[in-house]
């Protein structure tokens, strides 16, 4: 039979090294949030070509606040023109949409205008962002 460590408030005592853990881990996390630079607002520079809706574009360059990830944020394809005058080729990105909730954020973010990938087809996008 085993026997485990009871506090005298018939709390195991190793609850309470499961808390502590669990609170040293959030302060590390809170402390590496607090200092990483996250995009709030983005404008495109150059609308790219073939791309189409829903295609996932990724940031190119930055720092990234840790190694969690590959990227500081994505954006989402949502409206692209379709060839013609201003557009030869079809597929000029004309609005995107930061996906909420992706990606560590940066200590250094990329400067602008920012190149992205992620487009099996798109290429030449570039876009002028803002980060808090």
């Amino acid at each position: 039979m085993k026997k485990f460590l009871h506090s005298r408030y018939g709390a195991p005592k190793g609850a309470a090294l499961i808390i502590v853990l669990a609170l040293v881990v959030l302060a590390t996390i809170y402390t590496a949030s607090a200092s990483c630079a996250f995009i709030v607002n983005v404008q495109i520079a150059t609308a790219g070509s073939l791309y189409k809706v829903g295609d996932s574009l990724d940031p190119l360059l930055g720092n990234l606040c840790g190694s969690a990830d590959n990227y500081g944020f994505r954006l989402k394809v949502a409206s692209v023109a379709p060839a013609g005058v201003g557009c030869v080729n079809g597929g000029c990105v004309t609005a995107v949409t930061i996906v909420p909730g992706v990606g560590i954020g940066y200590s250094s973010p990329p400067s602008n205008p920012i190149r992205f990938g992620g487009s099996p087809t798109g290429t030449g996008f570039t876009a002028n962002c803002t980060f808090n």
